[in-house]
């Protein structure tokens, strides 16, 4: 996220992606112009991300047996990305997107 050509590198992936992948132009315009809004703003924060910790796990699903009020349950996720802090800690990020 900090090299100088970040930005226009992945302006032009996510310009590639909707020209294949959109079926209306003019919805893919309109996605652009979001993105390119976001688009420093979301570096920044990625250049953050990075100083807390190395990705090493994206789109990972996992499930865990819990216990609560005498109770057990299962609790289902998917986390977006998981980094690995210096310390061994797990930093769990879940990116939304619109409201």
């Amino acid at each position: 996220p900090a090299a100088p050509e970040a930005r226009a590198r992945l302006l032009a992936a996510v310009g590639e992606a909707l020209d294949e992948g959109c079926a209306w132009p003019v919805m893919g315009r309109l996605w652009r112009a979001g993105f390119e809004r976001a688009l420093d703003a979301f570096l920044a924060g990625e250049a953050e991300r990075r100083a807390r910790g190395t990705p090493r796990h994206f789109e990972l699903r996992g499930q865990v047996e819990l216990e609560a009020g005498g109770e057990r349950f299962t609790l289902v996720g998917r986390a977006d990305r998981i980094d690995e802090a210096p310390d061994g800690r797990l930093l769990i990020y879940d990116y939304k997107s619109g409201k």
